[in-house]
């Protein structure tokens, strides 16, 4: 169930199970029953879980959007927008499928993002590690041997 600290739906999470849904609204299958093949095909028990809970409010006579309204952490806002639009205009299958595949996008393009971020980032601290093994070990070494042959520093490294 719900409780203090439970996770919420992913992002794959949510993808995936709009995109099932999706297929099998297409596939002129009733909204419960679409439900229900979602919930025995997920394979995360929170995915399970919450849509569980969302098939027992519109078995209640709820209608979807209000069914997740209720859920506001696992289904973002402009999600239940969406979906409360796909209901009015009788086409829920067809606005889940673009959700679907704006999620999916979403998703490709953070990771791609996240990507782009990290080498940078690699390079930066292997940068950063190198100069302090250098001033830390190399200098003194050089320093030291200087100082042992009792020769001056060469002008270009006094500061």
């Amino acid at each position: 169930g719900g409780g203090l600290f439970s996770a919420k739906l992913s992002d794959n999470d949510l993808a995936w199970a709009t995109r099932q849904l999706a297929s099998l609204l297409g596939a002129s299958l009733p909204l419960e029953a679409a439900l229900s093949a979602t919930v025995e095909q997920a394979e995360r028990k929170h995915i399970a879980q919450t849509l569980s809970a969302v098939r027992a409010d519109v078995r209640s006579g709820m209608r979807l959007a209000e069914a997740l309204a209720a859920r506001p952490r696992d289904f973002p806002e402009i999600y239940r927008a969406l979906i409360a639009a796909g209901e009015e205009s009788g086409d829920l299958a067809q606005v889940m499928e673009r959700l679907a595949d704006y999620i999916e996008e979403r998703n490709n393009l953070r990771g791609k993002i996240l990507t782009a971020f990290i080498y940078p980032g690699v390079v930066g601290l292997v940068s950063v590690a190198i100069v302090i093994f250098l001033l830390s070990y190399v200098v003194p070494q050089v320093v030291s041997a200087f100082s042992q042959a009792r020769q001056d520093l060469p002008a270009l490294t006094v500061a």
